[in-house]
């Protein structure tokens, strides 16, 4: 059965699927949320249950082996729900998109979540007195 979750500035289409873990893989600053969220897609021959959708994210389509895909998709397989996105999410959308994914996860009874991300670290310059 597909279902709605909605905040004021995004939807969640997708089936239900209760006690999973769930996985964000979402472009940030570096790629590996994205590269790795398809490398489990592909390996754990995942299907996709249903999307995420604001009028906030960018005018956008993927296209993977000729299929055009929703650019925020959710995927489903072996106890395992992944929300993964194809465009660096919105800032002034991450606080509501995040309370629609916990909702979602409240309704099904999800036990954890897991996110891939990367963070910029500064490089220590030997000529600063201030320790940075």
């Amino acid at each position: 059965m597909i279902v709605e979750t909605k905040t004021d500035c995004c939807k969640i289409v997708s089936e239900d699927i209760e006690d999973a873990i769930v996985l964000e893989g979402s472009p940030n600053a570096g790629l590996i949320g994205n590269i790795i969220g398809w490398l489990l897609v592909d390996n754990l021959k995942m299907r996709e249950i249903g999307y995420i959708e604001s009028k906030h994210f960018p005018p956008l389509a993927v296209l993977y082996k000729g299929i055009a895909l929703h650019p925020f998709r959710i995927y489903e397989g072996e106890g395992l729900v992944l929300f993964l996105s194809d465009f660096i999410v919105p800032q002034e959308v991450v606080f509501d998109m995040t309370n629609v994914i916990v909702d979602w996860m409240d309704k099904n009874n999800s036990k954890e979540l897991l996110t891939f991300n990367s963070a910029l670290v500064r490089e220590k310059n030997e000529s600063c007195r201030c320790g940075c």
